[in-house]
């Protein structure tokens, strides 16, 4: 069972992964005039994962799913064949700074987009 939640964690934490990639995207979405990429919630969201991202790695913090996930494990090893896929595809072996460098372009774009291809205007 500690092995299922773990690989759950994994699960979302590539999936939360996977949406904030894919929201570096939502100015093409804009100019196809697709509806999620202008949804204020969906926006709100991903410029506050970035946001998290970003200040997670300025003050050296371990995301706190990698530390649900190991807690499950009793270890930092995946031991299913999906669960270690996804993590290497999560986790790579740079240097800090480079992380840092990513993660604050990235989050310079999030605030591009949301200027320069805002969302809708919260309904009040």
């Amino acid at each position: 069972m500690k092995l299922f939640l773990a690989d759950l964690i994994l699960i979302i934490h590539f999936a939360i992964v996977l949406f904030i990639i894919f929201g570096f995207c939502f100015p093409i979405f804009y100019k196809f005039k697709i509806n999620f990429a202008k949804n204020y919630y969906i926006r709100i969201i991903h410029i506050s994962l970035i946001t998290i991202v970003l200040v997670e790695t300025l003050l050296g913090v371990i995301c706190p799913l990698t530390i649900i996930e190991n807690f499950f494990r009793n270890s930092t090893q995946s031991e299913s064949l999906i669960a270690k896929l996804l993590r290497d595809l999560l986790f790579w072996d740079f240097s800090i700074s480079y992380f840092l460098f990513i993660y604050f372009v990235c989050f310079s774009w999030t605030v591009f987009i949301w200027f320069f291809f805002p969302p809708n205007k919260k309904i009040r």
